[in-house]
């Protein structure tokens, strides 16, 4: 039966969007409202005036049904993952020799991996943003605005 979560995301983006986009992580980080203002601290040191005008909190509805706990990987870039999934019992030894000897592990592959697994999600304890529990998500239609806007009428 599937779990539903409110959760917040940290964004910099100047334009609206309707759907989560991929950038260089292997999926879409949420977590509490203080793990988010916390995310979006940091992502604004250092940024331009176009970030500042961009940074929000947005609230989410997250669906999942069998999310796998990991602990916190700090930087989730595809090849950090491949000890902790090993660790977390996802791949064997060999699988993660396969995946170091390719070189990379690409976002559809971390996503068939966990799949295949029967993983829908990933939960990790959030050491980076100041503890609390964070949702990896896997697949944007699993994420809903919580909020939205209400829809223009020509009258």
């Amino acid at each position: 039966m599937p779990t539903h979560f409110l959760a917040y995301h940290a964004t910099v983006a100047r334009e609206d969007f309707l759907r989560f986009e991929l950038s260089d992580d292997v999926g879409y980080h949420f977590g509490s409202k203080d793990t988010a203002n916390r995310r979006l601290e940091h992502l604004l040191q250092g940024g331009d005036e176009d970030d500042v005008e961009g940074a929000r909190i947005l609230p989410c509805l997250l669906t999942m049904q069998n999310p796998l706990r990991m602990p916190d990987c700090h930087t989730w870039t595809l090849n950090n993952l491949i000890p902790a999934l090993r660790d977390a019992g996802v791949i064997s030894a060999e699988q993660s020799d396969a995946l170091w000897d390719e070189g990379y592990l690409d976002q559809a592959g971390f996503q068939a991996l966990l799949e295949g697994a029967g993983y829908d999600a990933v939960i990790y304890r959030n050491e980076t943003e100041g503890g609390g529990d964070s949702y990896l998500m896997l697949d944007a239609d699993r994420i809903e605005f919580a909020l939205t806007k209400a829809p223009e009428t020509n009258r």
